[in-house]
């Protein structure tokens, strides 16, 4: 049982005060080098940190992109200027193609927004690919990071009509 008298709020305030001060303390190098090493780019699963049509989403230096069942949102972003939208669709495509995760890393995100606990995600895995199943027949499109930038492919199965 917790016998403080913060509140929950309070206590994680001042945790992540005390791990700011401690980054950016010149004692502390190691976690400095360590605050500036760019993550690996991953895809996520919307559970409610976006709009109801996106399926995945991911987000990287300058750009966020949104997977959704017939196609994919780039945005672009420029500090201090508006964003750059692209749309990618597949023509003729199968918009009922079920999207999936695969090769789960060990990270998870968490959204705490506003101060209802019950609205909050938790445990919001991470994938380094999402697939589309049969997009087209014998056809999958596969979306995965390079580096830290997004691209996909379309994987055909033998004897697939690649047209």
């Amino acid at each position: 049982m917790n016998n403080s008298p913060l509140p929950a709020c309070a206590r994680l305030a001042g945790v992540v005060l005390f791990l700011a001060w401690v980054a950016s303390h010149p004692a502390y190098p190691a976690l400095k080098e360590f605050a500036a090493l760019p993550l690996p780019l991953y895809f996520e699963p919307n559970r409610g940190q976006a709009p109801t049509d996106v399926l995945f989403l991911a987000r990287g230096d300058g750009f966020h992109l949104a997977l959704k069942s017939s196609e994919a949102l780039l945005a672009l972003r420029r500090p201090g200027r508006p964003s750059i939208p692209l749309r990618l669709q597949w023509l003729g495509a199968r918009r009922s193609a079920p999207v999936e995760g695969e090769a789960p890393l060990p990270g998870q995100s968490r959204y705490f927004r506003g101060n209802d606990p019950s609205r909050w995600l938790r445990s919001v895995p991470h994938f380094t690919r999402v697939r589309y199943r049969e997009i087209y027949p014998g056809t999958d499109l596969v979306f995965y990071a390079n580096g830290r930038h997004p691209e996909f492919d379309f994987v055909l199965r033998p004897g697939a009509d690649p047209s």
